[in-house]
């Protein structure tokens, strides 16, 4: 096995994730699709839904923006929040106000365009429930030798709680996203439920000071970091949908750009009337380790 592909396979080994059938994709170029992505947090911020028109799977080129849409968000308390159009970057749409979503609150998406231009507004919606975050309680970071490199491995001490959960993480070095979509952590609880999560082993890093050991065509496939790097660990407590949601986006595009081009019909979103991507909330938890 490649070692560009060791990343993925590790965390889901180490972590318990349980081998699943491997889904058979259709790659033709396919019909254009409304692209709609957009996530809540509990972090006081402006909450913001994209919305695109996609391309054909194979083309290089970006998915278009969607401009002129009708978005609003519903919480469980009734509050209707109005999404509009951000004028420097278009077919981003943002609450006017600093927004903060609260763990156990359930949320829906309504989106009104006229997709096909037939003259007429087609709605597309999507619900989500916020989960309670994942509390970390500590998270170090350690080196180990792996089939002859020196690597950095992110550790996790916490209590993971009982019952079926599923986890997605981000990294991030001095302040910068290090992980894009195809190399963001994915992590089911299979044998850890309910554990005292002691030192657990949930991604690792490449050494900065190895590169040139490194072939120069794999290297794309790492994240590089260097002895004295601050990284900020993210932990989100996701439902099951999401999850499987960026398994499957991760499978098909492999961090390709645009993320949702033109994507075969069997990825599986939340968001209704036929557009393509998904709705979500959860509550990020973060905590910062020094790589020594």
């Amino acid at each position: 096995m490649k070692k560009t592909n060791k990343v993925l396979l590790l965390l889901l080994i180490i972590v318990g994730t349980a081998c699943t059938e491997r889904i058979d994709l259709d790659l033709k170029t396919g019909d254009p699709a409304l692209v709609i992505y957009g996530n809540i947090t509990d972090t006081l911020s402006y909450q913001s839904v994209s919305i695109s028109r996609s391309v054909p799977y194979f083309a290089s080129q970006e998915n278009s923006a969607v401009s002129g849409a009708k978005v609003t968000i519903t919480t469980s308390d009734n509050q209707i929040w109005s999404l509009y159009e951000d004028e420097q970057s278009k077919g981003l749409y943002q609450t006017e106000e600093l927004k903060a979503g609260k763990p156990g609150e359930t949320y829906h998406l309504r989106v009104e365009y006229d997709f096909d231009d037939g003259g007429d507004l087609e709605l597309y919606e999507a619900t989500t429930t916020m989960l309670p975050p994942f509390t970390m309680d500590s998270v170090k970071i350690k080196t180990i030798e792996d089939m002859g490199f020196n690597v950095f491995t992110v550790n996790v001490y916490a209590q993971e709680p009982e019952g079926e959960d599923f986890y997605i993480s981000k990294y991030y070095v001095k302040d910068t996203l290090a992980t894009k979509l195809n190399y963001y952590g994915l992590m089911k609880d299979q044998l850890i439920d309910g554990q005292t999560l002691n030192g657990l082993m949930v991604y690792y890093f490449a050494n900065m000071a190895e590169i040139e050991d490194y072939q120069e065509d794999d290297r794309k496939y790492y994240t590089f970091i260097t002895s004295g790097d601050e990284v900020t660990i993210e932990f989100c407590r996701v439902e099951k949908g999401f999850f499987n949601f960026v398994e499957q986006a991760q499978d098909v595009k492999y961090g390709e750009n645009p993320m949702f081009g033109g994507p075969p019909s069997n990825i599986q979103g939340n968001i209704s009337n036929g557009a393509v991507g998904y709705f979500t909330a959860f509550s990020p938890s973060q905590l910062k380790a020094i790589a020594p």
